[in-house]
């Protein structure tokens, strides 16, 4: 689909939002989530959406022609609950902007990526770069270089900061 085309389709899925300031973090993102939508590999496809967007999932189904079976972020514990879903059950994943807030090792989280999706499948995997000119400026600028090393309201119960943001070479390997 044309750049014009994901840019129309995230911003219908946007103004769906009830809340004015949900629809303003959303805007926010847009340009995250349109990259998200031009790397995800064309349909037709069974795909996993941990963290269950619901701008870029949706738009991905429409515009790739794929089903996207969209997990909330605390459905269960992706650190360490099986995820209830059978071996090779889907095409693919999208993992964006979730595991930087994972408080444990992300290895048992991935491992179970790699057990639902089948064999030659794919993994779109999003997350801050802790190495980002964004980063840097913030560090140099005597701020904390992490995107939300807190939450205004302190916090609300588990993963609700960014534990651990990593480096290009650190979500390679």
């Amino acid at each position: 689909p044309s750049d014009k085309l994901i840019i129309e389709s995230l911003l219908n899925q946007i103004n769906k939002a009830e809340d004015k300031l949900t629809r303003w973090h959303q805007f926010n993102h847009l340009f995250r989530y349109a990259e998200t939508v031009k790397i995800c590999p064309a349909g037709p496809a069974r795909i996993l959406d941990l963290g269950a967007s619901d701008v870029y999932g949706p738009v991905i189904a429409q515009l790739h022609g794929s089903s996207v079976k969209g997990v909330e972020t605390l459905a269960f514990n992706f650190e360490t609950e099986h995820f209830p879903f059978p071996d090779a059950q889907f095409d693919g994943a999208l993992f964006c902007e979730v595991i930087e807030h994972f408080i444990d090792d992300p290895m048992f989280c991935l491992g179970e990526l790699n057990r639902v999706i089948k064999e030659g499948g794919f993994l779109v995997l999003t997350t801050p770069n802790a190495a980002s000119w964004e980063a840097i400026y913030r560090a140099l600028h005597q701020r904390h270089p992490s995107r939300w090393p807190t939450y205004s309201n302190g916090g609300i119960g588990p993963h609700c900061i960014h534990a651990r943001e990593y480096v290009v070479d650190e979500v390679v390997a």
